[in-house]
């Protein structure tokens, strides 16, 4: 991802985003440090390899609270 350039905002049309590291919420779970253009608007542009981990994280923490349901509930 060019680190000089910044993309425009796919939500909000903004070309003001600013290149750093930060928490993000993806679909409700927090994500520890997401490198990537973040907007004012709350949106993140992220190259391929930082999305595709975005992902895993969020999956991985899902399954993770899936199972907590589970064995509170007794299902």
């Amino acid at each position: 991802m060019n680190e000089e350039q910044s993309p425009v905002c796919p939500n909000c049309k903004s070309d003001n985003l600013s290149f750093e590291t930060k928490h993000v919420q993806y679909k409700g779970i927090e994500v520890q440090c997401v490198k990537g253009w973040h907007c004012l608007c709350g949106n993140v542009v992220l190259d391929a390899d930082e999305a595709a981990r975005v992902k895993n994280e969020y999956q991985d923490c899902q399954a993770f609270w899936n199972a907590v349901d589970r064995i509170s509930t007794g299902r």
